[in-house]
C-alpha cells in the first residue's frame, strides 16, 4: 500500500474513533431553562434576606429570562417588607421589568398601582409612571414614581394630584411629592382646595392628625384673605396660622399680628 494512502487511512480511522469514543461537549449558552413553581432569593453581605421572588413558571437563558404570575418581596433593614405582584417579570443583566397589572403593598398600608415598573437591582430602586398611590386616608396620582427600597422613601414627580380623605375632602396640587415615615409632603407651586377656601404655600405635609402648610401661606376666603408664615388644618377643618400673620377682610379692614 502506498505510504500516502496508508497515512490517509490512519487519519480517517482516528477521526472516526474520536467521534465515537471521546466525551462530547454541548454549547448550552442558548438553550432555555424552563420551570414551574420558581423561587429565587438573594442575601446581603451580612447574610440577611434582601429579596425573594416567587413565580408560577418561567424560562431563563443565561442571565436573562421571563417569569409569569410573579410575587417579589423586598425586605428592608428594619425587617418590614414591600411586596410587588405582576403578571410578568422580564429579567436582564442589570434590571428587571414588571408588567401586567402591577401592584405594590407595604406593611404599613401603602398601596400602588401601575402598568409597568422597572426594578434596578444595583441601585435598589423601583421606577414607574404614571401611578396611583394610596396610604390610609391619602391618595396620590403622579406621572413619575421613584422608590428607594432600603430607605423606604417614595418620590413622585411630573405633577401631583393628592386627595386627603376628610369631611369634606382636601385636594392638593403640586409639582412633586415625597412619602417617608408615614408623612406625605407636596412641594412646588402648591395649591390646596377645600370647601372653605383655596390655600397656596411652598410645601404641605399631610399625616393622620393634621395638614401643615409651610412657607408663604396665602388663604383665600369669601370674607377676605389670610397670609402667614405657616398654618395647620386639623381633622375637623379648623385653620390655625402661626408666625407672621396678616388678615385682610373684604369689608376694607386689615389686621396684622405676630403669633397664631
Amino acid at each position: 500500500m502506498p505510504r500516502a494512502r496508508a497515512i490517509l487511512l490512519f487519519l480517517l480511522i482516528a477521526g472516526i474513533a474520536a467521534i465515537l469514543f471521546l466525551p462530547r461537549r454541548f454549547d448550552t449558552r442558548d438553550v432555555p431553562f424552563t420551570a414551574s413553581g420558581v423561587t429565587l432569593h438573594t442575601y446581603s453581605n451580612a447574610g440577611e434576606l434582601s429579596w425573594e421572588v416567587r413565580a408560577g413558571g418561567g424560562e431563563v437563558i443565561g442571565d436573562t429570562g421571563t417569569l409569569s404570575d410573579v410575587e417579589v418581596r423586598f425586605v428592608s433593614s428594619n425587617e418590614t417588607s414591600l411586596t410587588a405582584t405582576a403578571a410578568r417579570l422580564s429579567r436582564t443583566e442589570r434590571s428587571s421589568t414588571l408588567t401586567g397589572d402591577v401592584r405594590i403593598e407595604r406593611d404599613d398600608g401603602l398601596r400602588l398601582e401601575t402598568a409597568e415598573m422597572v426594578w434596578d437591582e444595583d441601585e435598589e430602586r423601583l421606577r414607574a409612571g404614571p401611578i396611583m398611590l394610596s396610604l390610609r386616608d391619602l391618595t396620590v396620582e403622579g406621572e413619575q414614581f421613584d422608590y428607594d427600597i432600603r430607605a423606604e422613601r417614595a418620590e413622585i414627580t411630573g405633577g401631583v394630584l393628592a386627595t386627603i380623605d376628610r369631611n369634606p375632602p382636601v385636594t392638593v396640587l403640586g409639582d412633586r411629592a415625597e412619602e417617608a415615615n408615614d408623612i406625605l409632603a407636596v412641594e412646588g407651586d402648591v395649591r390646596v382646595e377645600t370647601d372653605d377656601g383655596v390655600y397656596r404655600c411652598d410645601r404641605i405635609e399631610a399625616e393622620d392628625d393634621a395638614v401643615r402648610l409651610v412657607g408663604n401661606v396665602v388663604a383665600g376666603f369669601d370674607e377676605g384673605e389670610l397670609r402667614a408664615d405657616h398654618a395647620e388644618i386639623d381633622p375637623d377643618g379648623c385653620l390655625t396660622a402661626t408666625g407672621r400673620v396678616s388678615l385682610h377682610l373684604n369689608l376694607g379692614s386689615e389686621e396684622e399680628a405676630d403669633g397664631s
